[in-house]
């Protein structure tokens, strides 16, 4: 939908007045009796502005509102949302996960920021084309999209590198690590799931990273940061593999250890 010009805005607007005004004139002339200069102008000016409004907004004021709310949401969909998959970019990451961490942390109710990349997808591009790639990304973002909460935020960082915000999971730490486990899981079967392009079943797994949130307050790209190093220690422990960040939180006897 086209934003209207200013001029084609004065136009429609002018048009509008000089047909209404040229009813109102009509209108007068066929009046039976004498009127005064003021009841002349009171009259054109109530039949007018009663004539000339409901035109104004439905042929100007919406289609331009309209065509502005548009234009303004192609925008921030730009702004945010990643072209390939979807979902959230790094700067709606970065934003959201800001209010989590500051949410978690004052009320003393757990979240978590997982991080997981695509093990193969390189041999993905390589094999089947970068065509097939960005359909794989594309699904993977479906997909998680499908399965994580309304309070949830789910967004791609670039590459193939996701990210899922869990929001308010629980308020007691070891029960929040257990609900964390089987999400972990749940995600690593998702992202196993057959894929089909162009007929080829391709297959994929992922190395998961587990920062919690809520047990200090820190930026959102210190978190990013210290879920990525989970996640380069769960790779290194094999495909399918899901790790906490948390060596000096303690946490490392809870590592989950699931292999694909």
């Amino acid at each position: 939908m086209k934003i209207l010009s200013l001029g084609k805005v004065i136009f429609r607007i002018a048009l509008i007045i000089a047909i209404a005004e040229f009813l109102v004139m009509q209108l007068l002339a066929v009046i039976p009796y004498e009127l005064g200069v003021f009841e002349v102008a009171l009259i054109d000016t109530l039949i007018l502005t009663a004539l000339a409004t409901p035109f104004i907004y439905f042929i100007v004021v919406k289609p331009f509102v309209n065509a502005h709310n548009a234009a303004l949401h192609e925008i921030t969909q730009t702004a945010l949302i990643d072209p390939v998959t979807k979902i959230g970019n790094r700067v709606l990451i970065t934003s959201h996960l800001e209010k989590c961490i500051a949410g978690s942390f004052r009320h003393k109710h757990y979240g978590a920021l997982i991080i997981f990349d695509l093990d193969g997808f390189k041999a993905v591009n390589d094999n089947y084309g970068h065509s097939a790639g960005d359909a794989l990304l594309a699904e993977i973002g479906r997909r998680l999209k499908s399965q994580i909460r309304a309070d949830d935020m789910a967004g791609r960082l670039g590459g193939d590198e996701f990210v899922v915000v869990y929001e308010r999971l629980n308020t007691n730490l070891v029960t929040t690590m257990r609900d964390l486990d089987k999400i972990a899981i749940k995600l690593l079967t998702l992202i196993q799931e057959p894929f089909v392009f162009n007929s080829q079943t391709l297959k994929i797994s992922a190395s998961i990273g587990i920062r919690i949130l809520g047990m200090d307050l820190i930026t959102a790209e210190k978190a990013l940061m210290q879920a990525d190093e989970a996640m380069y220690r769960a790779k290194k422990a094999g495909k399918g593999q899901a790790k906490y960040y948390g060596q000096e939180l303690n946490l490392e006897a809870h590592d989950t250890g699931m292999g694909s």
